[in-house]
């Protein structure tokens, strides 16, 4: 499985509640309709932390995961990914100023016999 992780900051301006909502009800909607070699889309919002522990530097991970490379690359490239309507959905999830991202090819380690 190939995964693109992107750590992910609201664009400026933009309260959480805001973006949280965008996001799940909107974007992430668009982009399943629009990213038919997705196998899986995940987003890992950021929480607060305790009291002792370090305050998550971004606001959310989200993780596109894909068969293989080719099927990334194809995914990539597809019209519908492309499009301007994505383009702007995602400018109003991500400040792009700070985004990053990461692609990566993801190994599970069983953890016991039955997983």
């Amino acid at each position: 499985m190939i995964k693109h992780i992107s750590i992910i900051q609201r664009p400026a301006g933009m309260t959480r509640e805001e973006h949280v909502d965008y996001w799940l009800n909107v974007h992430a909607p668009l982009i399943r309709r629009t990213s038919p070699r997705l196998k899986r889309y995940v987003i890992n919002l950021a929480v607060p932390s305790p009291e002792g522990y370090r305050t998550s530097p971004c606001d959310g991970i989200v993780e596109t995961c894909f068969e293989d490379m080719q099927s990334y690359l194809l995914a990539r490239s597809d019209p519908s990914w492309l499009s301007e309507e994505r383009k702007a959905s995602s400018k109003r999830v991500i400040d792009f100023r700070r985004f990053q991202n990461y692609l990566v090819e993801e190994h599970v380690i069983p953890l016991n016999e039955e997983s």
